[in-house]
Order: structure tokens, then sequence, then C-alpha cells
């Protein structure tokens, strides 16, 4: 069923996307801030709880969103599965809660690509992020890790976002690693799979 707007298609395109835009720039200062430095530290400790990763204050990954590719869009929107969409890249927390979100690049782009030109890179590099500066000291020992952010293989290793390692000959201690990271990582599906729920 097709209801009239009496307006053009362009038209009414254009009064969504301002709408929409209108509504995040609204919303998303009061539902959706960049924690305090108290709640990275809370949020830590929830994934040392949880998921024995204490130093791990966010898991992040990329999802495709389905769409109808625009018009004269070319290959764009199109991702490597074969259908036209745009890329939701989030960080959630220990409880599959989404923290930081950034919507709307091409589908054609990588998660690694979409995350270096993202308002996420951008912020964790420059430190505007309140991420604690300090290192979480492991028990017992004088070692100290820096709070980090866990991504899967597809994203690059930095002080201040972590990825498993990529040898396919771990000894156990590497192991014990991958599978502790995994289970940090994957928060961020669940939280997209709670999302795609709920939609």
């Amino acid at each position: 069923m097709t209801v009239p707007f009496h307006m053009s298609r362009r038209s009414i395109t254009r009064h969504i996307y301002q709408t929409c835009q209108v509504l995040w720039d609204v919303l998303q200062p009061l539902e959706l801030k960049p924690p305090t430095k108290d709640q990275w530290f809370k949020i830590a400790r929830r994934f040392g709880d949880l998921w024995d990763f204490p130093f791990a204050v966010g898991a992040i990954d990329g999802k495709h969103i389905a769409l109808n590719a625009p018009p004269k869009s070319g290959s764009m929107y199109y991702c490597y599965k074969g259908f036209p969409s745009i890329v939701l890249m989030a960080v959630s927390d220990a409880d599959s809660c989404f923290i930081l979100v950034v919507c709307g690049q091409y589908g054609r782009l990588s998660d690694a690509g979409v995350y270096r030109t993202s308002q996420i890179s951008k912020l964790l590099e420059e430190g505007k992020l309140n991420i604690p500066t300090s290192e979480f000291k492991v028990n017992s020992t004088e070692r100290t890790i820096p709070f980090m952010i866990v991504g899967d293989e597809t994203f690059p290793l930095k002080t201040y976002l972590l990825k498993p390692y990529a040898a396919k000959t771990l000894d156990q201690e590497k192991r014990i690693y991958i599978y502790r990271h995994s289970r940090a990582r994957r928060l961020v599906e669940c939280a997209f799979g709670i999302l795609a729920k709920k939609a």
C-alpha cells in the first residue's frame, strides 16, 4: 500500500534525512553520550567479573544493515555478502549495551575501512573519550596492562585497541588468551543480535 505524500520522492527523501539528523542531534547527547572515566572503570570491572578480561573497556565490531540501494549508486552499497547495505559500527560494554555508535558508511567498505574513517577512531586517536590512562595491575605480579577496546583481526593493533594473535601455531598461554579475547569480543555481536530482534 502506498501512502500519498503529495510530494516528490526527492523531497520526501530530503525531509526524512533532515528529520533523522535532528533526532540524532537532540537525542544522542541525552541517550548515547560517551562514558565518563568512572563509568569506564565500572565497565572494565564488569568485563573482569563476567568474562575474565578485566582491562577491557569495550568490544568493537561492524554490522551490515540491508537496504534498498539508491538509484545510480553503482556498487558503492554492495557488501561482500552480495546485498546493498550500510555499516553500523559500534562499541558495546560487558552487558551487550551499546556505548558508542557510528552508522552510515557504504556497505562496500570493510570493518577496518569504516573504522579508519569513523568518528570513533578519531576520538580514540585524540584521546577524547575519557578512557583511563592508568594501567590495570595484574594480581600478584609486577605486570600492568593499559585499558583498551577489543576487536577482531580486521582492526589495527593500537595501544587502545587489541586484536587476537594471527599465528596458527600457538602455545597454551596464547590459546587461553585468544579464548578469553573471543568471549569478550562476542559481546558486541550479541548487542547486534539484540538490536536485530527488536527491529
